[in-house]
């Protein structure tokens, strides 16, 4: 009696053996997952990219997201054919959201109807290493020795953008095109406005916007110059 229940347990393990190592079962897991993945931010519009090895075209693929100091993965971009994901509406950036100041993960699988392959992570994102900003439009406008300065920074008026960009600040920067050696005064202001007084010539203004809360500061504009002719040499100007 022994020896039967032996024999059939025999047969039993080496059925699960074979199940276990039959071409059936091995195909199953071994897709190839996505290859070089990046994480593109620009104007806090962010985009996870990747590519395939095989190039099948039944290939889909879920993408999952979590914080830094998080371990709970949460769904953004399921069952897609496309080898992309927007992440702008998950890696939130405000200055309510402190979480995004320590980074986020993100992980992509590729899957079929039959098989899926393993998760490729990301490496840490965080905006202020690895995002950039747009420079902005500067538009001038003088009457006598009164400049305004007004910053159009471009991303604010995206309708993508969820965002109320509160945060935001905008670093103005002027100098006096005849004065090669001297340096150009900056003054930094949450207002996209900026009003100064200044002498007569020839001015040059530049901008860049900075997102102080994340440690990161935008690419600056080029230069916008004006001509001021003075109405009036009382006052106090920007030097």
């Amino acid at each position: 009696m022994c020896e039967d229940r032996m024999t059939k347990l025999v047969v039993l393990l080496a059925s699960a053996l074979c199940l276990f190592f039959s071409p059936q079962t091995q195909g199953q897991g071994a897709i190839p997952p996505p290859v070089n993945l990046s994480i593109e931010s620009c104007d806090f519009n962010t985009i996870l990219k990747w590519e395939v090895a095989d190039g099948n075209r039944t290939t889909r693929f879920n993408v999952y997201y979590r914080e830094y100091e998080n371990n709970i993965w949460r769904p953004v971009c399921l069952n897609i054919s496309k080898h992309y994901c927007d992440l702008s509406n998950a890696f939130v950036a405000s200055q309510a959201a402190q979480e995004v100041i320590s980074g986020y993960y993100t992980r992509v699988q590729a899957i079929t109807a039959s098989q899926e392959s393993p998760s490729v992570l990301t490496n840490r994102f965080t905006f202020g290493q690895n995002a950039t900003l747009s420079p902005p439009t500067v538009l001038l406008a003088a009457s006598g020795n009164d400049l305004t300065v007004e910053v159009k920074y471009p991303a604010l008026n995206s309708k993508s953008s969820n965002l109320s960009f509160d945060f935001l600040s905008y670093n103005v920067c002027y100098r006096d095109r005849h004065r090669r050696n001297t340096k150009s005064a900056c003054l930094k202001n949450r207002s996209q406005q900026q009003h100064f007084r200044v002498p007569e010539g020839v001015v040059c203004v530049s901008a860049e916007v900075l997102a102080s809360i994340f440690d990161l500061k935008g690419n600056k504009s080029k230069e916008t110059c004006l001509e001021i002719h003075s109405t009036n040499l009382s006052g106090t100007f920007l030097s």
